[in-house]
């Protein structure tokens, strides 16, 4: 499955909102280049 690409690309969001106590949550995104090999 697939096409064939020689990279992905993927975004990953976290919401941490239930392990935050003291501290107001904050959207965190993170961009992660995968290569296939």
């Amino acid at each position: 499955m697939g096409d064939n690409a020689s990279m992905a690309m993927i975004e990953l969001v976290d919401f941490n909102d239930t392990y935050v106590t003291n501290k107001p949550a904050k959207k965190r995104s993170d961009a992660v280049v995968v290569r296939k090999s």
